[in-house]
């Protein structure tokens, strides 16, 4: 798992105005924009979104192809597209998950008495079970453990 990627995008002119954009290196993955900046942007966060998802199943990122080996027609532009993982995987990892909770009505009844935020008191109480305290000593228990209890989706 790298901290930084540099992978070339092939950028064409779509219907109308628009900007599509294609990764030679992951099938798959494509983005558009309104205009170059647009199209930029949302192909560095499709580009952030699939190494993210190699990362959650444990996969190798693909050896990025060298521009001069890339056939392109007239239409596209080679783009060289670099991304660092650091904060868009504390964003991920900070992103909340629903989970539904039962209770017995009088814990619910005492629980919303004392003000009590279901799900800090929730995720206290998981980080203290499980012996975690935030999610960079998580990531590290991740990377030692076998594939079975790492990441799931």
């Amino acid at each position: 798992m790298n901290d930084s990627y540099v992978y070339p995008a092939l950028f064409t002119r779509c219907e109308g105005e628009r900007i599509g954009v294609a990764f030679p290196d992951f099938p798959g993955c494509v983005a558009e924009g309104r205009n170059d900046e647009d199209a930029l942007r949302n192909a560095k966060k499709a580009l952030l979104k699939r190494l993210w998802e190699l990362e959650e199943d444990r996969g190798e990122a693909p050896r990025p192809t060298p521009v001069l080996e890339l056939e392109h027609g007239r239409n596209l532009v080679v783009v060289l597209l670099d991304v660092w993982m650091p904060p868009y995987r504390d964003r991920m990892l900070h992103k909340a998950t629903t989970r539904a909770v039962s209770l017995p009505l009088w814990l619910d009844r005492e629980s919303k008495a004392a003000g009590l935020n279901y799900s800090r008191v929730l995720q206290e109480g998981l980080m203290e079970r499980l012996g975690i305290f935030g999610p960079r000593e998580y990531l590290e228990r991740v990377r030692e453990m076998p594939y079975e209890r790492g990441f799931s989706r």
